[in-house]
Formats: C-alpha cells, sequence, structure tokens
C-alpha cells in the first residue's frame, strides 16, 4: 500500500504540474497575442506618421511683418485697420498673402512664429510675381521692422 500511495501522489504532482505548465502556456500565449496587437498598432501608426509626413508641403517664403493698427506707412487699403480683407479682426494667428497663391483659410507654420492662417492681404504681397510673400502681424510697427525681411521655408499645415 505505501507503494501505490506514493505512485498516486506522484501522479497527482504530475498532474499539478501539468496543469501550473498549461496555466503558463496560456499566460504566454496571451501575452504573444497582445505583442502582436501591439506590433499591429505600431505598424499602423508608423504607416499614419508616413502618410502626415507625405502631406507636409514646404514652400520657401519672404516673410515680412505688418502692424495694422500702429500704421505708421499709411498703407492700409480700407483704412479701416481693425479688419483683415475676410472680416477678421487682425491678430498672431493671421497672416497675410496673395490668396492666388496661399487662399484665404490656409493654415501655414511659419519658423520663429508659430501657425497662422491666411485671411489678408495686400497690394505688395499680390504684385510679387517672383516670390511667395507672407505679412505676419505685429502689435507695432517697430516689432514690424525688427521682423524685417525673412526668407523661410513655410510648412502648409493640414
Amino acid at each position: 500500500m505505501v507503494i501505490m500511495a506514493s505512485t498516486n501522489t506522484t501522479v497527482k504532482e504530475h498532474q499539478k504540474q501539468n496543469e501550473e505548465l498549461w496555466m503558463q502556456i496560456d499566460k504566454l500565449n496571451l501575452e504573444k497575442d497582445l505583442l502582436n496587437k501591439n506590433i499591429i498598432n505600431e505598424k499602423e501608426l508608423i504607416k499614419e506618421l508616413q502618410e502626415q509626413i507625405e502631406r507636409l508641403e514646404v514652400i520657401r517664403a519672404k516673410v515680412t511683418a505688418y502692424s495694422p493698427s500702429d500704421d505708421r506707412n499709411g498703407i492700409n487699403a480700407d483704412a479701416n485697420p481693425s479688419i483683415t480683407s475676410t472680416g477678421k479682426t487682425p491678430g498672431k494667428i493671421y497672416a497675410a498673402a496673395d490668396p492666388k497663391r496661399l487662399p484665404y483659410g490656409t493654415k501655414i507654420y511659419i519658423p520663429n512664429f508659430g501657425e497662422v492662417e491666411i485671411q489678408d492681404t495686400g497690394g505688395a504681397l499680390r504684385n510679387d510675381k517672383k516670390n511667395v510673400r507672407i505679412d505676419i502681424f505685429k502689435e507695432t510697427y517697430e516689432g514690424a521692422i525688427a521682423w524685417g525681411i525673412q526668407d523661410l521655408d513655410i510648412r502648409l499645415v493640414y
């Protein structure tokens, strides 16, 4: 009887070890599935980022500045510095350009300035057939003069 008891104990121990191994296999399979899903998600994320990069368009532009509320040069076309040509209130979030080159509503990123939306225009911007020109908003005439004329690579924002 002693031999049988030890054999039964051994069989039970093996069964228990077997169950534990199967539980570990199940756990590892779940982890493998999660890792595969993460890899798929990472591949999808990489694909999405590559598509976004392809949609980025960089344009070389002459970027100047204007100060419609501090109009010392007297070139506000409509003599109303409180609205843009599209009826918006001028501010740092808007810029001016030739709407035939950069249509109203176009969003662009300007280095050392930020993201703006084209909502204004000006004669000098429309008359320069050689360059893409953009005017950014500055509070003061001095600020506009300090900005000067900068040749920058601007990025269209989609």
